[in-house]
């Protein structure tokens, strides 16, 4: 946790330190026993400090704790700060069943019937399909293949990529990457036709799910007439249900190709508090005014819309914007 001013603003926030995406998959990392312990105990540490508003989220749409979450800091906080919950948006989740073949007839009809079209012509091709987990061995060079993969793709859609947006991203995901390699929970499968590899899903499991990070995929106009996207996702869930995995977590947003393979969604949600003085709360007033603003007009409009239409290199996303989207 830290707390400090956000970017020039005078406002002094507390949140989790993480990622750009960590919260969303694992929101708290606490045992239902302990919440109210927790929650009491950083509220008795508050009380000793000078801050203006507390964010705890995106809670994750399955995490299954919310409703305690939400009853200890109404409880330890009660009297001397508001407790506000919002709307966090949307995440998608796949149920897995215990074999492929029980996954696979749970599939709408058109949607069995373009996997097996794409898994014929892959046989037809004189192609063969691997799927490999990265190992000790390799995860350097296969971290790179990866990163690279995934920045050709977005490149060629005119936009700068995960690795380009986010400052220091490929420093932040090889660590954890090797970190979490040595605990047997890093789960970057490459998948390759033959020679060459066409595509990588990148993720980790913890327990009985399994967490997307972020897929990288050829644009091979040799490839064009396969279903590269369903047979990934097929190879995928293949390994996971191997792994013993339940659920898919594959992040934030509506994507219509992701309900058609199965996916479900779930609401997520942002909970703030806020201490009732009264300078505090004219400050964060006016702080997520602004953060709403800069994410509008910045990230929205000009970022989402405008750049990828202009002939300019793509830039990282400002810190700003990062520092301040989650209070927007």
């Amino acid at each position: 946790m830290r707390i400090k001013p956000v970017g020039k603003l005078p406002v002094k926030a507390v949140r989790l330190v993480d990622s750009d995406h960590v919260l969303s998959h694992f929101s708290l990392p606490l045992l239902s026993d302990y919440i109210e312990e927790v929650i009491k105990g950083l509220a008795d540490f508050l009380r000793k400090e000078k801050w203006d508003i507390l964010h705890l989220g995106p809670i994750a749409g399955l995490y299954e704790h919310h409703v305690e979450l939400r009853e200890a800091l109404e409880k330890s906080f009660h009297g001397s700060c508001s407790v506000l919950e919002e709307d966090g948006g949307i995440q998608t989740y796949y149920k897995l069943a215990s074999t492929w073949k029980e996954q696979f007839s749970g599939l709408k009809k058109q949607e069995r019937k373009r996997i097996r079209r794409s898994y014929r012509k892959i046989n037809s091709g004189g192609l063969t399909l691997t799927s490999e987990l990265t190992s000790a061995v390799n995860l350097d060079e296969k971290f790179r293949e990866f990163v690279h993969t995934h920045q050709r793709f977005w490149r060629y859609m005119g936009r700068g990529g995960h690795f380009g947006d986010w400052p220091d991203s490929y420093e932040f995901h090889h660590e954890v990457a090797r970190v979490q390699l040595e605990r047997d929970r890093l789960k970057l499968l490459e998948i390759r036709l033959s020679d060459n590899c066409y595509a990588y899903k990148y993720g980790y499991r913890f327990g009985k799910r399994h967490f997307e990070v972020l897929p990288g995929r050829s644009q091979s106009k040799s490839l064009s007439h396969i279903n590269l996207g369903r047979i990934s996702f097929a190879e995928q869930a293949k390994n996971a249900i191997q792994d013993g995995v339940r659920y898919i977590d594959s992040m934030r947003g509506r994507y219509e190709y992701k309900l058609k393979l199965g996916g479900e969604l779930f609401r997520m949600s942002n909970i703030y508090v806020i201490p009732k003085r009264i300078f505090s709360m004219i400050r964060v007033m006016a702080f997520r005014v602004l953060a709403r603003l800069l994410n509008l007009c910045y990230y929205r409009i000009w970022f989402l819309k405008i750049t990828p239409k202009l002939p300019l290199r793509p830039r990282p996303l400002w810190r700003i914007w990062i520092r301040t989207n989650t209070f927007s």
